[in-house]
């Protein structure tokens, strides 16, 4: 005997359904603006002689390692924390993770030991140690997994 499924049990799949097609066709607007956008922000980039605009990626490029977004999550957190429990609950579950998988990149970036493209070293993957010097820490030997890449992961893995 078959047994069809109730009217709650399709409109909660229709609504978990209809969550994933806005998040996915976002990201692909987002993702086709950026290409449409990038050959123009890529000729602008060197006729700024503003220091402003020397400033601005630089702040961008911080802001999602963790040096703006953490303080900003705490205020966050601290605001909502008695209004609404459960968006507080999962801002809290947001940063940790953010936090956790940040943290093993950067674990993992300073053991793999990928060059930078901008370094004058050979490209290559170096691991911790190479030539009897330790890499670990070093600027032109901490290039892969991406600081920015680990932090998003965890936010938007956990968020997904």
């Amino acid at each position: 005997m078959f047994i069809y499924p109730s009217q709650t049990e399709w409109t909660g799949a229709w609504v978990f359904f209809r969550r994933i097609l806005i998040a996915v066709s976002l990201i692909g607007f987002l993702v086709a603006l950026a290409l449409i956008a990038d050959e123009t922000l890529m000729s602008l980039r060197g006729s700024a002689n503003n220091p402003f605009f020397r400033t601005l990626p630089w702040v961008l490029s911080r802001s999602a390692n963790g040096a703006f977004l953490l303080p900003a999550a705490f205020f966050v957190i601290l605001i909502l924390r008695e209004r609404r429990k459960s968006l507080w609950r999962w801002i809290m579950i947001l940063m940790i993770s953010g936090i956790l998988v940040g943290t093993v990149g950067t674990v993992l970036r300073s053991v793999i030991g990928r060059t930078r493209p901008n370094t004058s070293v050979l490209q290559g993957w170096y691991g911790p140690r190479s030539q009897g010097k330790w890499l670990v820490g070093r600027y032109a030997y901490s290039s892969f997994p991406s600081g920015h890449t680990s932090l998003a992961a965890g936010f938007g893995l956990m968020l997904f």
